[in-house]
C-alpha cells in the first residue's frame, strides 16, 4: 500500500512542452532579458523606419545564451498560434489568438514581449507597415497542441521526437 503514497517522478531535464499563456510567456521573457552578467546579446526591434514606420520602436535586448537555450520552448509557444496553421503572416493582434481560435491574452504588453521573443528567435521576418495593416511573414513553424488539449497525449506520442532531438 505504501507505493500509492509515492509522488510521481517529474522530468526536470530536456524539452518540456508548455501551454501558450501569459505566465509562461512572461517567465521566458524575463529569463531571456540581458542582465549585467550577459556577455553576448540579441536585440529585437519590432517596428523600424526601414519597414515603413514613422520611427523605430523600443529595442529589447536579450541574453543570447538564454535565447538559444529557450529557443525550442519559444518555438513551441509560437507553434500554438492560429496563424501558424491558417496564415503565412502574423499581426500584433493575431498573435493573441491560439490554434483553436481562442484569445490567450488581451494584455498588449505580454503580446509585445511574445513578439520580441519571436523576433529574437527568428520565428518571423520583420514587421512591414502598409496602408491596410502591419504584418510579418511567418517562417515555417510546425503546428502543435497545448499540453492541456485533450488530444495532446496522442499527438505528443507521435511528434515528441521532433521536439526532444
Amino acid at each position: 500500500m505504501g507505493f500509492l503514497n509515492k509522488k510521481p517522478i517529474i522530468k526536470t531535464e530536456g524539452f518540456q512542452p508548455l501551454e501558450l499563456n501569459e505566465g509562461n510567456v512572461q517567465a521566458i521573457f524575463n529569463r531571456c532579458l540581458a542582465t549585467k552578467d550577459s556577455v553576448d546579446f540579441i536585440g529585437a526591434t519590432l517596428f523600424t523606419k526601414e519597414t515603413g514606420f514613422s520611427e523605430n520602436s523600443k529595442q529589447i535586448v536579450f541574453d543570447k545564451k538564454e535565447i538559444l537555450k529557450n529557443k525550442s520552448t519559444i518555438a513551441y509557444l509560437y507553434s500554438q498560434l492560429h496563424d501558424v496553421s491558417y496564415s503565412e503572416i502574423i499581426t500584433p493582434s493575431s498573435a493573441a489568438i491560439n490554434y483553436d481560435s481562442n484569445v490567450w491574452t488581451k494584455d498588449i504588453g505580454v503580446i509585445l514581449n511574445f513578439l520580441h521573443l519571436g523576433y529574437a528567435t527568428k520565428m518571423f521576418r520583420p514587421f512591414i507597415k502598409t496602408e491596410s495593416s502591419t504584418a510579418a511573414v511567418l517562417l515555417p513553424i510546425l503546428p502543435t497542441l497545448s499540453p492541456k488539449d485533450p488530444y495532446f497525449p496522442a499527438w505528443w506520442e507521435e511528434h515528441k521526437s521532433e521536439w526532444e532531438a
